[in-house]
């Protein structure tokens, strides 16, 4: 779907658990993706310490994932929906005893007419992109490819980062995510809805393309760029805000994504040399260069 005319969605089964596993087949580069639902934990309650031990540990796997040949890329996805209120008012309105006291009948009735406005479902996913013939011994057909792209998601451990997997998403969930991402509506539908849809039939069925913005079905969508890095270190509590219960439906993805040995290298070697070529041009006018200069040359090395 749009730009993802080139894959085609898989349907398998994870050895290890037999549960259906919805599989994303790149068939140009022969990448393959994996989906994993994720449940997390809240950070506002948590200790500091505590969190600052899960971002050690996430840290500590896309380390891992950066030396591991197979993974080309990943990301995190975080999507966070309003509540209507319509399901949380029918739950109490079900459970709700007509002999119970009056005070206790108003007390929930005030919550059920306000809570609506700060709650939201909060929807995450993690997303690996495989390469299963980066290996001494390529996979021989498709089947065996999928079993080596679902190996190699099963191996990354995520005990400690703050988070508990749920399972892998299957294809009818992939559909669901993709399909929503134009229609926000349709994220709660019934999976018997998404079961019927062609993989083709997932992405935008009209859009317009204007210079800000993104229209397509059902809603509007606009991108804000990070353009350059904050020269500070960045403490984990910068993202709550984005996170935060708001009118609209939103999706934040952190992509991740591996260099290879060449273009990490051109990398590195460009950020250095800018850095000193500044320090030096200015030391040739001034007789020395600044100390923010020097500073940034020792970013950049570090």
């Amino acid at each position: 779907p749009g730009v993802g005319a080139s894959s085609t969605l898989i349907k398998a089964h994870d050895p290890t658990t037999g549960r259906a596993v919805g599989v994303v087949h790149n068939r140009t580069s022969g990448y393959m993706t994996v989906t994993t639902l994720l449940a997390p934990g809240g950070s506002l309650m948590a200790p500091t310490a505590a969190v600052q031990s899960s971002l050690r540990t996430w840290s500590s796997v896309l380390d891992a994932m950066s030396t591991d040949e197979q993974i080309k890329g990943a990301s995190v996805t975080i999507q966070i929906t309003p509540g209507a209120g319509a399901a949380l008012g029918d739950d109490v309105k079900a459970r709700k005893d007509p002999a119970a006291p009056r005070l206790a009948k108003q007390v929930i009735d005030e919550l059920v007419r306000t809570m609506p406005h700060a709650t939201a479902s909060v929807a995450p996913w993690m997303t690996v992109t495989v390469d299963p013939d980066a290996t001494a011994t390529p996979p021989a057909d498709l089947a065996e490819k999928v079993a080596e792209a679902l190996r190699v998601v099963d191996s990354l451990d995520l005990s400690g980062t703050g988070t508990d997997i749920e399972r892998r998403a299957t294809d009818v969930d992939l559909r669901r995510i993709v399909r929503s991402a134009y229609d926000p509506e349709v994220f709660n539908a019934r999976d018997a809805e998404f079961g019927e849809l062609s993989w083709a039939e997932c992405g935008p069925q009209a859009a317009d393309d204007d210079w800000e913005t993104y229209a397509h079905d059902g809603g509007v969508s606009v991108s804000w760029v990070l353009r350059e890095m904050p020269r500070r270190p960045i403490p984990y509590s910068v993202l709550l805000p984005l996170l935060a219960p708001g009118r609209f439906q939103r999706r934040i993805t952190l992509s991740y994504r591996v260099l290879d040995p060449m273009e990490g290298e051109a990398v590195l070697e460009r950020e250095i040399a800018n850095a000193h070529m500044r320090a030096q041009a200015t030391a040739e006018v001034k007789g020395r260069a600044k100390w923010s200069q020097r500073a940034d040359a020792q970013r950049a090395e570090k």
